[in-house]
């Protein structure tokens, strides 16, 4: 079971390049369910978006905070349904609470931590 959000992972998991591993990767956390939950509400949206090249809407499931652009894990991820990905230089509320809505499931490397840890962490003097 998960105790805390995010999910913290070693930096090994960047180097997944198969959505074959990412998904078994899922399954060991018990996340799995959280993608299967997203591929079934894909529906047909209302309005003139579906003749506009916006036929489908896709709800958000899990987003991957990997430390570059170049990971292998970001080919490995593209195809999942609702699974975005970012780099620390790159987070925003957008993408963390879609809708407005925070809690998403957030799944973060350690190196990425590290960098945020860098980036917006003041020590006192």
């Amino acid at each position: 079971k998960i105790k805390a959000i995010p999910i913290v992972v070693v930096d090994d998991v960047e180097k997944l390049n198969s959505t074959k591993q990412i998904k078994e990767y899922l399954v060991k956390l018990e996340l799995w369910s959280n993608i299967i939950k997203a591929q079934e509400r894909i529906r047909i949206r209302a309005g003139k978006g579906k003749m506009r090249g916006r036929r489908y809407i896709t709800p958000k499931s899990i987003l991957f905070i990997v430390s570059s652009t170049d990971s292998p894990i970001i080919q490995a991820v593209r195809n999942l349904p609702g699974v975005d990905y970012l780099t620390p230089n790159n987070l925003n509320i957008l993408k963390l609470a879609p809708g407005g809505m925070p809690g998403r499931l957030a799944i973060i490397s350690q190196k990425a931590l590290d960098i945020l840890r860098q980036r917006y962490v003041v020590e006192k003097p």
